[in-house]
């Protein structure tokens, strides 16, 4: 099983700190300012040891206003949060503001603790019971068991760790599986040791000596020691709190980057994403509004630009594009925070969707319903996505990108079955986006086929324009399936459809009759193709091409074209020679044809080329085809 964090959230100087000492035996005030001030100011970390055996970790996040966006990067990774509320002073605005990140990160499982009960009678707290549960009533922690707690007089404690314990066991096991990823919430140099960073690991797994990639900057190292709860170990699993001493300076790493597995996440400053705004949130999130970005341990700002209308009024949903002023490292439904500009305080959330979407997505209708699909649908829907945007992709790649186990991703390209196909070479297509693509080059095949009637084919090198490819093994494995379904016919490197035959018209024979008679005449010294073009008045080519397709003309070379009985006839004319002599030079063969250098030079190359001849100097003597 994973490991499970365990975290606080509530009003400042409510307790949490305090309650938190009560249970592990941990001051999470680390900082000599927070001790002086009696104050949380960033987050704090320690183990909590439950009857069971279960180690968990808990986060302790500051209170007050001022350190929200530290309390926003303890956040990430918890499975469970402990809402601390004074019985003396009840709900206040920051225990809302937790409260509103709690439910925005979907949070799903809490506990309420009622702090203080030293302080006031039993008469007060009966009537805070049923104040707070009538003002949470529509909240996550509606129905969430509650605990009134004395931390001077260590009452609830016990009755608070059991519950914790029991409540543990519910929570989902952690995804081991796939590449890992730790947000870093702390980077520090410990003496004989170098640089330490810890986070919460939020999936798969480390091992000491593994690579590593720092995110965004792409810094590849080995982690040299892995720590759990202080406790030196071989390996962390997803939902543990970890420390790796890693060999790189302390300034190169920080709050907000990324510890994960190379070469399977990229940063982007561009994201498309789900956002809902809070319904007591007092503005709208207006189209181009910047506002205070929270994923993970990151904080940074970003512009909002709204896919329908031009705002998201309070309670409303919708898509939007954030773009980001630093880069950001997610994964399909990332889930984050976004607080108003200023004055600085939580407005909403999201979830991430696409992450570096194409530019053209906010004017495209189709994208839009896909985007829309996504944040509604699971993890297939994510699939159908990422094949989308890629048009065709690869297995393999598909499953780096998605971070699923082979199994995983087969049984959720299964609940796609109607809506994706396999090509040869295990390529995956939209069937929406495989008929387009079939009807437009099909289109453009009978085009091509009308305007060069007289070609065999396309050449196969004009699909990839055509498709708008670029990889040959995608075009390859398209034209391999339209060729099965027999929709093209591939013969080398032409396609055609597969009723298409090379049809002369009237004025074609016409023009084939004046230049074979031209051709004919010209013996071992025909006109040349531009001096027929002159000649004929008309473009000569497809109807050469033509005739070399049927065998009529051989193409000796670019401009060069002899009719079949003048070609066999040269070619006898040197044989005759040659079975005599075994060899010949251009200036014999020259005088045999009774032509000029001009003419006979390429002749004897297109020989060579045949392996009739074989060059040896100035001499061609039999080359292995001769006979």
């Amino acid at each position: 099983m994973g490991g499970i964090i365990i975290g606080t959230a509530g009003h400042v100087d409510h307790g949490k700190t305090a309650l938190i000492r009560a249970l592990t035996g941990i001051d999470t005030d680390r900082l000599q300012e927070e001790k002086d001030r009696g104050l949380s100011i960033d987050l704090g970390f320690a183990p909590l040891d439950l009857p069971s055996g279960i180690r968990a970790g808990v986060v302790d996040v500051p209170g007050h206003e001022r350190f929200m966006a530290n309390m926003l990067a303890g956040v990430s990774g918890m499975d469970m949060v402990i809402l601390v509320i004074d019985l003396t002073e009840g709900i206040m605005p920051q225990t809302r503001e937790h409260l509103e990140v709690v439910e925005l990160l979907q949070i799903k499982r809490g506990v309420l603790v009622l702090s203080k009960a030293d302080l006031v009678e039993e008469e007060w707290i009966e009537l805070m019971e049923q104040e707070v549960r009538e003002e949470l009533a529509e909240t996550i922690f509606a129905r969430a068991p509650l605990v009134v707690v004395s931390t001077k007089k260590e009452r609830g404690i016990e009755e608070l760790r059991n519950l914790l314990d029991r409540l543990i066991q519910e929570v989902e096991e952690k995804k081991i599986q796939g590449p890992p990823r730790l947000p870093v919430d702390r980077s520090f140099h410990r003496p004989g040791m170098g640089t330490v960073i810890t986070g919460t690991l939020v999936k798969g797994l480390l091992k000491t000596g593994q690579e590593v990639e720092i995110m965004p900057g792409g810094e590849k190292v080995k982690i040299r020691q892995i720590q759990v709860h202080g406790e030196t170990v071989s390996q962390a699993v997803a939902g543990q709190r970890v420390a790796l001493n890693l060999p790189v300076e302390r300034d190169s790493i920080r709050r907000g980057d990324l510890i994960a597995a190379p070469g399977h996440f990229f940063p982007t400053h561009t994201l498309d994403a789900e956002i809902r705004l809070l319904e007591h949130f007092p503005h709208p999130l207006k189209d181009g509004s910047r506002v205070h970005f929270h994923l993970g341990t990151l904080k940074t700002l970003a512009r909002v630009r709204v896919y329908e209308g031009k705002k998201l009024d309070p309670g409303q949903e919708g898509l939007a594009r954030l773009e980001l002023e630093e880069p950001a490292v997610t994964e399909f439904k990332d889930p984050f925070i976004i607080r108003f500009f200023s004055p600085v305080r939580v407005m909403g959330g999201g979830v991430v969707l696409v992450n570096d979407p194409p530019i053209f997505a906010r004017r495209n209708h189709e994208y839009k319903e896909i985007l829309k699909r996504c944040g509604k649908g699971s993890q297939a829907d994510y699939l159908y996505m990422a094949i989308y945007l890629d048009r065709i992709i690869g297995r393999q790649e598909l499953q780096k990108r998605a971070g699923l186990e082979v199994e995983k991703l087969n049984t959720q390209l299964d609940k796609l079955q109607d809506e994706v196909i396999e090509l040869p070479g295990q390529y995956l297509i939209l069937t929406r986006t495989y008929n387009l693509l079939q009807e437009e080059f099909l289109n453009k095949l009978a085009e091509y086929h009308g305007h060069y009637n007289l070609r065999p084919g396309m050449p196969k090198s004009s699909a990839g324009m055509i498709l708008s490819l670029k990889e040959q093994e995608k075009i390859d494995a398209l034209l391999s399936a339209w060729e099965k379904e027999k929709r093209i016919r591939i013969e080398g490197n032409i396609i055609s459809l597969p009723e298409h035959e090379p049809v002369l018209t009237s004025r074609d024979e016409e023009l084939t009759e004046g230049l074979m008679r031209e051709l004919q005449n010209g013996k071992f010294a025909p006109p040349l193709a531009h001096e027929l073009q002159e000649s004929l008045g008309r473009e000569v080519s497809e109807v050469l091409g033509y005739l070399v397709e049927k065998g009529k003309l051989i193409k000796i070379s670019e401009n060069f074209y002899l009719p079949r009985e003048n070609y066999e006839e040269a070619r006898e004319k040197l044989k005759e020679h040659m079975d005599k002599k075994q060899e010949i030079t251009v200036a014999e063969y020259r005088d045999i044809l009774e032509t000029s250098r001009k003419y006979a030079l390429p002749l004897l190359v297109y020989f060579d080329d045949q392996k009739i001849t074989q060059r040896r100097g100035d001499l061609r003597v039999p080359g292995p085809a001769y006979d």
